[in-house]
C-alpha cells in the first residue's frame, strides 16, 4: 500500500496529471461544419459497409479515420474530449520513450526535466497547427491521431536500430496503431520510408531482423497503399483543385516542388520560429563546443546562429539612431524570410531564389550538425533522418492540390517530429550541464517552462475561439 501511494505522489505522476488537465481544458468540444457534414452523410447509408465502399470510391482512402469520426459524432462530446486528452498523453509518453531509447547514456535524474521540455515544446508549435489539427473532432482524427499512431508504429524501428529488444506481445499494439497511421498519407509515407531505412541499415550491418518487425512493416505498407490507391483520391483531388487551386495542373514538376518547399520553409521559419531557432542554436552550440571538430566546421556552425539572429532580432531598435529612415527589419524580412510573397509568375525572380538558396543552406547545415550533436554517430544519423522526414512530410504540398484546402494542419507530423528533435537536443545539453553547471541548466529549464506557459496561455486565449485553418 505504501509503495502504491509513493508512486501516486511521484513528480512524474503529478506532471502527467497537470499536463492532462491542461490539454483537456484546451478542448472545448468544438463541432465544425465538417463534423456535422460527416454525421449527415453517414445517415444516408443503410449499412456501414455501404458507406465505406462509397467513401473509398468517391472521396478518400482514409477509411479507419472517418469511421472514428462517425463513432465520436454519435457520442457525447465529452467522450471525444477525454479520448483526445488520452491521445495527447500517449504522444507525450511515446515521445519520451523514443528519446530515452535513442539516448546512449541516460541520466534518470532528468526524466522529469524531459517531460517538462516535451510539454513546453509541444506548445512552441504554432497556434493554427494545434488549433486546426488537434482541438476539433474531424481535425484531430485526420491529423493528430495519425501522428500518435505514427509514433507508436515508429517505436519498434527505433528500438531495432538501437539494438534494444521489445516484448512480442507489444507488437499487437504496434500493428493496431497502423490503422491510424497507415490510413493518413503523410504518416503512412514517413513510416514506409523510415521502416525501409531501418531494414536496409540492419542488413548492411548484417544484423538479424525481428520477424515481427517485418510483419509490422508489411502491414504498414499494405495499409498505406490501400489508402493511396483509393479511386476517391483522384476524384477529391480534381474537386479540390477546381475549388482551391484551378491553375495547379498547369504547373511544372519543378514549379510544384519549389512552391511546396517555400511553403514548408515559411512554416518552419515564420510559424514555428521557437522550435526552428532552438534546433538551429543547440545543434550549432554542440559543434562549437566539440573539441574534436575542425575550425572550418565551427565557422560554418556560426551561419545558423547568424540566420536565427537575423530573424528574431529587431534591427530597427538595435540600430535605430544610426539607421534613421532605413527600415532594416523590413529589408531583412523581404530578403530572407518573406516566403509568402510569391506567385508563380515571380517564382524564379532573384529575391525568391535568394530565399530558396539561403534557407536550403541553413537547413542543410542543421541536418549535418545533428549527425554530430550526439554521443554516437548512429544516434545522430537517426535524428538527422527524422529531421529530414519532418521537412519532407510538409512537402506533400507539392503533390496534391487538396492539401491547400487543409491549411496549417498538414504540418502536424512535421511539427511533432521537430518537437522530439528539439527536446532531445535540450536533454543532451542539460546532461552536459547537470554535474558542472547545475544552476545554469535550472535557469535554462525555468526559461523554457515560462516560454511554454506563455505559449499555452496564448493558445488558450486565442486558439479556441474559432478554428484557424
Amino acid at each position: 500500500m505504501k509503495e502504491t501511494f509513493k508512486k501516486l505522489i511521484q513528480l512524474t505522476t503529478i506532471l502527467g496529471v497537470i499536463f492532462a488537465i491542461g490539454f483537456y481544458l484546451l478542448n472545448k468540444g468544438l463541432l465544425t461544419v465538417d463534423d456535422t457534414t460527416y454525421k449527415e452523410v453517414f445517415h444516408n447509408f443503410s449499412t456501414c459497409l455501404n458507406w465505406i465502399q462509397d467513401f473509398y470510391q468517391l472521396w478518400s482512402g482514409r477509411i479507419t479515420l472517418t469511421i472514428l469520426i462517425h463513432i465520436f459524432t454519435n457520442l457525447p462530446i465529452q467522450v471525444f474530449k477525454v479520448a483526445n486528452t488520452l491521445i495527447f498523453m500517449i504522444v507525450i509518453g511515446l515521445s519520451y520513450k523514443s528519446i530515452v531509447t535513442l539516448k546512449d547514456d541516460w541520466n534518470k535524474n532528468l526524466k522529469n526535466t524531459l517531460l517538462i521540455v516535451l510539454f513546453c515544446s509541444i506548445f512552441f508549435i504554432s497556434v493554427p497547427v494545434i488549433n486546426s489539427g488537434c482541438l476539433w473532432l474531424a481535425g484531430a482524427m485526420n491529423y493528430f491521431w495519425p501522428v500518435a499512431g505514427m509514433l507508436i508504429s515508429m517505436f519498434p524501428f527505433v528500438s531495432e536500430l538501437k539494438g534494444k529488444s521489445i516484448r512480442p506481445q507489444y507488437y499487437i499494439i504496434f500493428i493496431l496503431s497502423n490503422f491510424l497511421a497507415g490510413f493518413a498519407e503523410q504518416t503512412g509515407a514517413i513510416l514506409v520510408a523510415f521502416g525501409m531505412i531501418t531494414i536496409l541499415w540492419q542488413k548492411l550491418e548484417k544484423k538479424k531482423i525481428n520477424k515481427l518487425l517485418i510483419l509490422h512493416y508489411i502491414v504498414i505498407v499494405v495499409f498505406t497503399f490501400i489508402n493511396l490507391l483509393a479511386p476517391g483520391n483522384h476524384i477529391r483531388s480534381y474537386a479540390e483543385e477546381l475549388k482551391w487551386y484551378p491553375s495547379y495542373s498547369m504547373l511544372s514538376v519543378s514549379d510544384k516542388l519549389i512552391q511546396g518547399y517555400l511553403q514548408v520553409t515559411n512554416h518552419l521559419i515564420n510559424d514555428t520560429t521557437l522550435l526552428f531557432s532552438f534546433i538551429a542554436l543547440l545543434s550549432s552550440f554542440s559543434i562549437l563546443t566539440n573539441k574534436e571538430m575542425r575550425k572550418i566546421n565551427k565557422v560554418i556552425a556560426l551561419l545558423p546562429i547568424l540566420y536565427v539572429c537575423a530573424k528574431v532580432v529587431s534591427w530597427n531598435q538595435l540600430f535605430g539612431g544610426i539607421l534613421l529612415q532605413f527600415d532594416a527589419d523590413d529589408f531583412m524580412n523581404d530578403t530572407f524570410f518573406s516566403f509568402k510573397k510569391f506567385s508563380i509568375d515571380v517564382l524564379y525572380r532573384p529575391r525568391i531564389l535568394l530565399q530558396l538558396v539561403s534557407s536550403s543552406l541553413i537547413l542543410g547545415i542543421i541536418t549535418a550538425q545533428l549527425i554530430y550533436s550526439f554521443k554516437t554517430k548512429k544516434t545522430g544519423l537517426i535524428i538527422a533522418i527524422l529531421y529530414c522526414a519532418s521537412l519532407c512530410s510538409g512537402l506533400a504540398l507539392s503533390f496534391s492540390p487538396s492539401i491547400y484546402a487543409s491549411g496549417n494542419r498538414i504540418y502536424m507530423a512535421t511539427d511533432f517530429l521537430l518537437v522530439i528533435i528539439h527536446s532531445f537536443l535540450w536533454i543532451e545539453l542539460f546532461q552536459k550541464l547537470f554535474e558542472k553547471q547545475k544552476y545554469l541548466w535550472k535557469i535554462l529549464l525555468f526559461v523554457l517552462a515560462v516560454l511554454g506557459i506563455l505559449c499555452y496561455t496564448h493558445l488558450y486565449r486565442n486558439g479556441i475561439q474559432n478554428i484557424i485553418y
